[in-house]
């Protein structure tokens, strides 16, 4: 295993909107760093690019990876609140992993009310509920709804295609909304 970590010299842009511009990160083994700045300055497109994507190999992002990532619109599946609970590992690799194991024994991180739940479904289409739905998923750029969500969640409704597969992928774009 490296003893350091580094990232040199990563840029990031979001619909030709630079993001991150030239970031540097050193961290050394046994060293903790935390990411602090104003909303908007890119703590979250950092932390995605460091802690990983379901759709990236072995599941961990390399910086590479951001653009291919926001290109296919999949940036939703890089949640840093989802990644905590290991949500861009394999669910077998996650096992392996004792804190992940112990957190989905508990169910820690899949808790909901259906409050939450009604305006991740239906929010999108309530008069009552959109207000929240379109603050905090609709209008949220990386953590939010994207095509995939709301083709999911369409499909999941009007149950044209009640295969497990279909139903087990809205169900876990859900736990991930949740979080």
């Amino acid at each position: 295993m490296a003893d350091t970590f580094e990232i040199r010299d990563l840029h990031v842009s979001i619909e030709e909107k630079p993001i991150l511009k030239g970031v540097n990160l050193v961290v050394r083994k046994g060293e903790v760093h935390a990411l602090m700045g104003p909303n908007g300055s890119g703590k979250s497109t950092l932390a995605n690019a460091i802690l990983g994507h379901p759709d990236a190999k072995d599941h961990l992002m390399i910086p590479g990876d951001v653009l291919k990532i926001i290109a296919a619109g999949t940036t939703s599946k890089a949640s840093l609140y989802n990644n905590i609970f290991g949500g861009n590992l394999s669910e077998i690799r996650r096992q392996a992993i004792t804190i992940f194991d112990y957190l989905e024994r508990f169910q820690i991180g899949y808790e909901t009310s259906n409050r939450v739940d009604n305006i991740l479904i239906f929010g999108q289409d309530d008069e009552n509920l959109g207000g929240h739905f379109n603050k905090f998923v609709a209008n949220d750029p990386f953590y939010g709804a994207d095509s995939r969500f709301y083709a999911a969640k369409r499909e999941y409704i009007e149950g044209t295609d009640e295969s497990e597969d279909h139903s087990r992928d809205f169900l876990q774009m859900l736990v991930s909304q949740r979080r």
